[in-house]
């Protein structure tokens, strides 16, 4: 791999990094907004896909959208669930969880940070020119 492939791989790396911030949801959540519920500790979660409904156990965290809300419960179509072992997993298509709010559960707005998300991008950048310099060093014959 040439200098010039390294830098290229670097900064496509870099600019596929988003980075998100969270904030507590104080008001009443609305259809289609972006959040992140996690549970301290790991709950089991009910959730619908197809017609069926199945529960899926020790849930750390879900991201997704709401779909919609009634007093302490929100329909999640969620994104990912990252369980108890640290393990994150993509939802199928169309799955929806069930989230009932009680004590040790957390639901945050979730939005995407352009200040985190620009250093990211910098940060890969200045990356790949480390390492496409060390490259040239590294493969340069001083000819002796």
């Amino acid at each position: 791999m040439n200098h010039f492939s390294a830098a290229a791989v670097g900064l496509a790396l870099s600019s596929l990094t988003a980075c998100y911030s969270h904030r507590a949801a104080t008001t009443a959540l609305t259809p289609n907004q972006s959040v992140r519920v996690t549970y301290a500790p790991p709950q089991d979660v009910s959730v619908v896909h197809g017609g069926d409904a199945f529960p899926v156990m020790g849930v750390r965290e879900l991201i997704g959208s709401v779909q919609r809300g009634s007093g302490d419960s929100l329909w999640l179509m969620f994104s990912s669930v990252r369980d108890a072992g640290g393990l994150t997993w993509k939802r199928p298509g169309g799955a929806v969880a069930l989230v009932v709010r009680k004590p040790g559960t957390t639901v945050e707005l979730r939005r995407l940070s352009q200040a985190k998300t620009t250093a990211a991008i910098l940060s890969g950048i200045a990356g790949a020119f480390v390492l496409t310099g060390f490259i040239v060093l590294s493969t340069y014959d001083s000819g002796y």
